[in-house]
């Protein structure tokens, strides 16, 4: 499904620091009462049919079972309108490195459940 819903990622073949590049997110630690969503990706014959709103309304009742006060995520460029919809709200710009000499650009956004 990521290669489906993501088709410009890295290809099976390539090295795998490459591939571990591509998808490592990065790591900010733990803090009490913030949940952090990484990743959210739906097959691309399914976007815009509600399988995302569902994906994330289950997120964010988990994180406010478990005590989730506030979600934080690292959106990509192109994902900020796919967070701004549910109540997300852009902090700022921010660069996640991937690996050395390897950055990538991103958006800051939180939301309180």
């Amino acid at each position: 499904m990521l290669a489906r819903a993501c088709p410009r990622l890295p290809k099976a073949d390539d090295a795998p620091s490459v591939l571990v590049s591509a998808l490592r997110p990065g790591s900010r630690g733990r803090v009490p009462g913030v949940a952090h969503i990484r990743h959210v990706v739906t097959d691309d014959r399914l976007v815009r049919c509600g399988v995302g709103h569902l994906l994330m309304e289950r997120v964010f009742g988990t994180a406010r079972a478990a005590g989730g006060r506030r979600m934080e995520c690292l959106s990509t460029l192109t994902a900020v309108p796919f967070y701004r919809a549910p109540g997300f709200v852009e902090v700022g710009p921010v660069t996640v490195p991937l690996a050395p000499g390897i950055d990538f650009p991103a958006v800051a956004m939180w939301r309180e459940p």
